[in-house]
């Protein structure tokens, strides 16, 4: 009998305002990447900082505010289930890992986004998904280093 050789999920590092378009807004653009998540087709791995950055953005009342005005009476939702929702797929799905820190890696000019370049880049993940332009700016510096490709998720092929 002949053994199949297995693939391991791709690894990615989902910074907040990702995550917040999965599981906050539910946006339709990034179905093929919550698919690919739940799916376990690419794993989805943190530290205990980007959970509580979400928690502090989450419950900022100017968060709270524009998201009332982004969504329809259709589709509006009380904010304490969004942000259960959210921490209860963070909760489930991410890979909590202990932090890292390299001061030698490119540094982000927002000081929030460093600790998402700073994790793709000491897993050696394949993707670090974001639609932060100061993480973007990065996705050229970033792949040199390991490969690590940075793009925004609705441009994500699986």
């Amino acid at each position: 009998m002949r053994e199949e050789a297995t693939t391991a999920p791709a690894m990615a590092v989902l910074d907040s305002n990702v995550v917040l378009g999965l599981f906050w807004f539910e946006d339709p653009a990034l179905s093929v990447l919550k698919k690919a998540l739940h799916e376990g087709a690419l794993t989805w791995w943190a530290c205990a900082p980007m959970r509580e950055e979400l928690v502090h953005v989450m419950h900022r009342d100017g968060f709270r505010h524009a998201s009332r005005a982004a969504t329809t009476a259709a589709t509006r939702q009380d904010p304490d289930a969004a942000a259960q929702r959210v921490l209860e797929a963070f909760d489930t799905l991410a890979r909590v890992v202990p932090s890292m820190s390299n001061l030698a890696n490119p540094r982000c000019t927002d000081d929030d986004d460093q600790v998402f370049i700073d994790l793709a880049l000491g897993l050696r993940a394949q993707w670090l998904f974001s639609r932060d332009s100061a993480v973007l700016k990065l996705r050229r510096k970033v792949q040199a280093l390991t490969g690590c490709q940075v793009m925004r998720p609705e441009d994500w092929k699986r």
